[in-house]
Order: C-alpha cells, then sequence, then structure tokens
C-alpha cells in the first residue's frame, strides 16, 4: 500500500513538474512581474544606479559630525536611508531581471554591479556605527527627543547600542565590508550552478551533477572564510 501511495505520489509530482512551462513568453502576462513599475528600461535602471554611485563618497561628509548636534545626526541618518532606499530598487530590478532567465549574462552582470555597489555603500557608512557609540546611549537618547526626524530612527539607534559589543571599529568595520562581494561568491555560485542545470532542456529534471551541491558550498565558503580571515 506503502509503495502504490509513493508511486502515485512520483507521479504525480513528475506530470506537475512537467506541466510547468518554462518559456517566459508563454506564461500570461497576469501571472508575471512588471519590472516597469519600478524602472521603465534597463537604461533608466543604469542612468539611476550612476547616479546614485556618484553620491556615495558624500555620506563621508558627515564623519566627525554626529555629536554636534541632533540636527547633524538626523541629517546622516536621512541621507544614508536615501542611498539604501534607491540602492535596494536597484538591486531589486537587476535580481528580478536576472530571475526571468538565469542563462542570460547580461542581468547577472546588472546583479554583480550591484553588489560591489553595496559593499562600497558599506564601506562608506562604516564609520556611522562607532561613532554613535563614542557620542553614548544617554546624549542620543536626548538627540531623539529633540529633534523629531530622529524618531524614525529610534530603533535602529537603541540596536545599534545593542549591538555595541560585536562592532568593530571604523577601519576594521570598512575592511569587513570591502570583503562582502568576496564572502558571497560562493553562494553565488552555488545558485547559478543550480538553477542553470535546472532550466536547461538538455538535461533531465532532477538529474544530478557531478559533485553533491551540499560539498560545493562548504568548500567554497572555507575558501571564503581563508581569504577573509587568514
Amino acid at each position: 500500500m506503502r509503495l502504490a501511495i509513493f508511486s502515485v505520489t512520483v507521479i504525480a509530482m513528475t506530470v506537475m513538474l512537467a506541466g510547468q512551462e518554462r518559456d517566459r513568453a508563454k506564461v500570461p502576462d497576469a501571472l508575471k512581474w512588471n519590472l516597469a513599475d519600478i524602472y521603465p528600461s534597463e537604461s533608466a535602471w543604469r542612468a539611476q544606479k550612476d547616479a546614485i554611485e556618484k553620491e556615495l563618497p558624500k555620506l563621508r561628509e558627515f564623519q566627525g559630525t554626529l555629536e554636534a548636534s541632533p540636527k547633524a545626526l538626523a541629517d546622516a541618518l536621512e541621507y544614508m536611508s536615501h542611498l539604501d532606499k534607491e540602492l535596494s530598487r536597484l538591486y531589486v530590478y537587476a535580481s528580478m531581471l536576472s530571475d526571468q532567465d538565469t542563462r542570460l549574462s547580461g542581468p547577472q552582470g546588472m546583479q554583480q554591479e550591484m553588489q560591489q555597489i553595496f559593499a562600497k555603500f558599506g564601506a562608506e557608512a562604516a564609520f556611522i556605527e562607532p561613532e554613535i557609540l563614542k557620542v553614548g546611549k544617554g546624549p542620543v537618547e536626548k538627540s531623539i527627543a529633540a529633534e523629531p526626524r530622529l524618531t524614525i530612527f529610534s530603533f535602529l539607534l537603541n540596536d545599534i547600542f545593542r549591538r555595541a559589543p560585536h562592532t568593530l571599529s571604523d577601519a576594521e568595520e570598512k575592511l569587513l565590508a570591502d570583503a562582502g562581494p568576496l564572502a558571497g561568491s560562493p553562494g553565488r555560485m552555488l545558485t547559478w550552478r543550480t538553477e542553470h542545470r535546472r532550466i536547461r532542456p538538455d538535461r533531465g529534471i532532477g538529474r544530478r551533477s557531478s559533485f553533491p551541491s551540499i560539498g560545493f558550498s562548504a568548500i567554497g565558503e572555507s575558501l571564503c572564510s581563508v581569504h577573509v580571515l587568514g
């Protein structure tokens, strides 16, 4: 009986997988996302990416000013939030475009560009948390009470103090941010390999590659740790 149930389940799953439409052009528009809601075109995406990338160094202009006044702290956090929001939109567009067809190298390149820019953003913003910790929790709480614009950042600020034992110096945080793209490389390689194998028509569904995914991931992460920590 168990064997019969198992067989029926396998057949049902096989039929379901075989019935999945892999050609996006044949999928009804109602079932597809519309990336034009984010950016009207790839050229518009690139123009915004170039503009935001030029804004990143301006974040460092706030370095050394966070304890000057509640206004200065609010200005810095608002600018950081602005950059984070725009970079997130850019990344989502590139990521979703890449997901539409993982065989295309162009969208994958766009996604990799965003990973590099996010690393630059992290490096430019590396001074903020260490500097806020130097200001102290008491003065920061007074700043939140005095500056209405800081209210929306109260959770972030409290969380910075909660994580204080794990926060590095400005230089160390910058080094960690710079290593971000390297740290994520094994996972990205694994995702590409898995997705590429899954959609290729010349390979059967579920056919395994010559080495297991778990082993690939473990080896990749180990090598990454050697480069970052060694």
